[in-house]
């Protein structure tokens, strides 16, 4: 069926959902705040982005916050010991949350111009609140909303089938809530809301290799933040000096590369065998970041072309390789309709398509074949499906590689994520996504019997990560919670088996083998596009590619 992603505000949610309205930059010389702050004289419009910036300045802004409108607000009595002693702001019409920050014992805003809107009882005195970071907005926000759409779902079930987390002070049972952030402008500021302004514990993204990567070194590491994204693919993430704390759902591309070659060398038999030319010609077009790099690079150390490797002088003119910068669109139409390659691997994500694919096939002379497209995990999107309800021709033309496992819990996911958002969640990272849910939330839950015995921060959660590999095994989802909290309270590890696969997890790395998936684009019954697994896939138990491809 077609892939569309339901905006949040056509869902029917059982849950908590805010949003911060439109936030206009202080104009005004002099800003009041709201009862427990004092009255502070603005230096100009856009004092601050972030609580640093503010108590930065020292002597009376030491336990400045930063407002909504950018400005700074001194917190003289806004000390606190709960987030129920935090007088929410009032804010253009509407009351800006605070909660009480249990680093600092200060009120602090939870919503931020990155972070504008949470899921579950966030305000709540006993709540857990962990941080996300999604590309919520901008070019990617189709596949950003599918992740916290995910990551929704899971925090609703948790909340009503266990109603929340055992192992509060007193036997409470606690509220699991998560922070919604946009990573799409400045992945690191909206991190720092998380890690510095706030002191959660946790960060679930963020959406791509490049920006994990940044968040982990200049927010989570230095703050002993636990992180843990399920779309962030590059292997220098794994020798990442990260303390244990940054853990992922998602493979490692030094497999995914296995079954990228693999196609490439069935491209080519396809149109050595049908237009016999003298010499395949092969563009490699990627995205100039910690993913598209690090994946193409992996991609063509083990390559052959025409025979030869596929750098070889013997490919001189039937082979180019270029990158374009990750914060533009890139240009490439022109230079692919001169070299006219009968192949093109893409490394990227939204762009490729939309910069790459339907500007290409616009130009594409008549009269000339038109290439064959392979392409990585990140082009699995919908504008992909967009692109091709139009071109049958596009349609059977491409065909790419994914971290994909296949099963009853992936199956499971899908159909409940369908009947909350309309849809199905073929996005990779997305039941990661989910899976990243119950993983932070059981480490908590494993933590022991009181959250004032043992803090709830992130390097306590990377110390109960070990307990999610190697005990019962658990169904991600509603049917295996309580029998999850039974098991981690009792001190004994759970075997975590999620819809993005088994998980099981390497220790002393932080991750976990999958399956690459060899996808293509097949049409339903009324005609329509929808994203294939097509029979072929790289085993990770048996570290080959298996089953032949079938597309219909």
């Amino acid at each position: 069926m077609l892939r569309h992603v339901r905006p949040l505000a056509d869902a029917a949610p059982s849950f908590v959902m805010v949003f911060v309205p439109r936030l206009v930059a202080a104009l005004a010389a002099v800003v009041v705040v709201s009862t427990g702050c004092s009255l502070l004289v603005s230096r100009g419009a856009d004092q601050c982005v972030s609580n640093t910036d503010c108590q930065a300045r020292g002597g009376a802004f030491a336990t400045a916050v930063c407002t909504p409108d950018r400005t700074c607000a001194a917190t003289t009595g806004a000390s606190c010991a709960k987030s129920s002693d935090c007088t929410p702001l009032a804010r253009d019409g509407g009351a800006s949350p605070r909660i009480c920050d249990r680093t600092t014992k200060l009120c602090a805003d939870l919503l931020s111009e990155d972070c504008p809107r949470y899921f579950g009882d966030a305000t709540d005195d006993n709540a857990v609140v962990v941080g996300a970071l999604n590309g919520i907005r901008g070019i990617n926000a189709s596949t950003g909303v599918a992740f916290e759409n995910a990551m929704a779902l899971a925090t609703s079930e948790i909340s009503q089938t266990a109603v929340g987390l055992p192992g509060g002070a007193g036997g409470v049972v606690r509220p699991f809530a998560f922070l919604s952030c946009d990573d799409s402008v400045d992945a690191v500021r909206a991190a720092r809301h998380i890690t510095t302004d706030l002191h959660l514990p946790a960060i679930m993204g963020a959406s791509d290799s490049g920006k994990t990567i940044r968040v982990a070194q200049l927010s989570a590491i230095p703050t002993g933040t636990f992180l843990i994204s399920s779309s962030a693919t590059s292997p220098v993430i794994t020798g990442l000096a990260d303390n244990g704390l940054v853990w992922r759902t998602a493979p490692s591309d030094t497999l995914q590369a296995v079954a990228i070659r693999d196609q490439l060398g069935a491209v080519e038999t396809i149109v050595k065998a049908t237009r016999a030319p003298d010499r395949v010609k092969l563009a490699v077009v990627s995205k100039g970041d910690a993913y598209g790099s690090a994946l193409s690079s992996l991609t063509l150390a083990g390559l052959t072309l025409n025979g030869y490797p596929v750098g070889a002088p013997e490919n001189a003119g039937a082979f180019v390789q270029s990158e374009y910068a990750p914060t533009s669109a890139p240009d490439v139409s022109s230079s692919l309709v001169a070299l006219a390659p009968d192949i093109v691997l893409l490394v990227g994500t939204t762009e490729a398509v939309t910069s790459i694919v339907v500007p290409l096939e616009a130009a594409w002379p008549a009269g000339v074949a038109r290439p064959y497209y392979v392409l990585a995990d990140g082009v699995e999107v919908t504008e992909l499906l967009d692109a091709c309800k139009s071109d049958n021709a596009l349609r059977e033309r491409l065909r790419g590689t994914v971290p994909r496992s296949e099963g009853p819990l992936t199956d499971s996911f899908n159909l409940r994520y369908g009947a909350r958002y309309g849809d199905t969640a073929q996005i990779f990272g997305v039941p990661g996504a989910y899976d990243g849910v119950y993983l932070v939330a059981y480490a908590v839950v494993a933590l022991g019997a009181s959250s004032d015995t043992v803090p709830v921060d992130g390097r306590s959660i990377a110390s109960a990560m070990p307990q999610m590999v190697g005990g019962s095994r658990i169904e991600v989802g509603p049917g295996g919670i309580n029998d999850a909290f039974r098991i981690l309270r009792s001190g004994a590890p759970i075997d975590f088996d999620g819809a993005s696969g088994p998980l099981d997890f390497d220790i002393a790395t932080g991750e976990a083998p999958s399956n690459i998936d060899v996808f293509c684009v097949a049409r339903n019954g009324a005609g329509l596009p929808f994203f294939q697994s097509s029979g072929r896939r790289y085993n990770a138990v048996t570290r080959g590619m298996e089953g032949a491809y079938d597309c219909k």
